[in-house]
């Protein structure tokens, strides 16, 4: 993922740059972006987790976005081990196993936000995304198993879209 600087400490992601899956992401504000696959756990650790493109504050949500140039069958497994992982990671840095600074400013009170799950694909036929939609949600709620919902207090996630870029777009996520 690239990172533009823009004016006023805004930033735009770039997934896939120079690419025809190019999608661009932004116009966000830097404090509100965690690019969680730049921060590494360290050691051999790192090789096994997976993570997802950024991490994004929203309001009082935050949202966990995975950018695939297209979808399949495998992807919403490959997909969810992604937001599991990262989830973990974003947990243990909130848990004060980690001592980035970027972390610490970005980091949100886990009782009061909510999460949501975005899954961005360039080229989405719109016959399919409900479909999606459904596999990518049953999928999710399959890798959260009771004990990790339990442990941190949370409900089963509800909030997994599957969306187009251009949805992307008109939820202000994508330019």
């Amino acid at each position: 993922m690239k990172i533009e600087n823009l004016q006023n400490g805004k930033i735009a992601l770039v997934e896939n740059a120079n690419t025809s899956a190019e999608m661009r992401f932004g116009n966000f504000d830097a404090s509100d972006v965690y690019i969680i696959e730049r921060h590494r756990f360290g050691g051999s650790r790192d090789r096994y987790v997976k993570t997802i493109e950024f991490i994004l504050r929203q309001d009082s949500a935050l949202v966990l976005l995975e950018a695939k140039s297209k979808t399949s069958q495998e992807y919403f497994a490959e997909t969810c081990d992604k937001m599991f992982d990262s989830l973990n990671k974003y947990f243990s840095f909130a848990a004060g196993r980690n001592s980035d600074d970027k972390f610490r400013q970005f980091a949100a009170d886990i009782s009061t936000v909510s999460f949501r799950f975005y899954l961005v694909v360039k080229r989405l036929e719109m016959e399919y995304a409900e479909q999606a939609n459904d596999k990518f949600g049953k999928a999710l709620e399959e890798r959260f198993s009771r004990s990790y919902i339990n442990i941190w207090q949370l409900a089963i996630p509800q909030n997994a879209v599957v969306m187009s870029y251009e949805s992307a777009k008109n939820v202000n996520i994508a330019n």
